[in-house]
């Protein structure tokens, strides 16, 4: 079966992808993850992803990644913004989410948690950032 002319044309003007450049990636997630795994070892030190919601309906309790109105499950807009953070160990695997069993707090906790001396990576970007009341939390 081929492909019409106009696809061909349209697939030949993509740049194909160097090896060399693919392989420099993965080694930048594979350090990242690495990254991640040394800093949540440390005594109160904590891998976050942010930008997650709770849906605060008593039956539901849905946790999810996606900016959102409202919970996928029940379609409520009875929801709480927070971060998901790392209970386990964190997987290394770069095809799967790197904090695998986590717990859900809102930001008013993590900022209380800041304030008391625990320190947070966000897990969720290539290089991971770490949370500071100055530059994440303007009041």
């Amino acid at each position: 079966m081929s492909m019409g002319k106009g696809l061909e044309e349209l697939f030949a003007k993509i740049p194909k992808i160097k090896p060399k450049s693919l392989a420099k990636s993965i080694r930048r997630i594979y350090k990242a993850r690495i990254r991640l795994a040394k800093f949540s070892q440390r005594e109160g030190c904590f891998v976050v992803l942010t930008d997650y919601t709770k849906c605060l309906a008593p039956a539901c309790g849905a946790v999810s990644g996606m900016t959102r109105l409202g919970c996928p499950v029940c379609r409520g807009m009875n929801i709480s913004w927070g971060v998901c953070i790392n209970t386990g160990k964190i997987e290394k695997d770069r095809m799967k989410c790197a904090v695998q069993e986590h717990e859900f707090i809102t930001y008013k906790e993590l900022k209380k948690r800041l304030i008391s001396g625990q320190r947070f990576l966000d897990g969720g970007q290539i290089k991971p950032v770490e949370i500071t009341l100055k530059s994440h939390f303007k009041d």
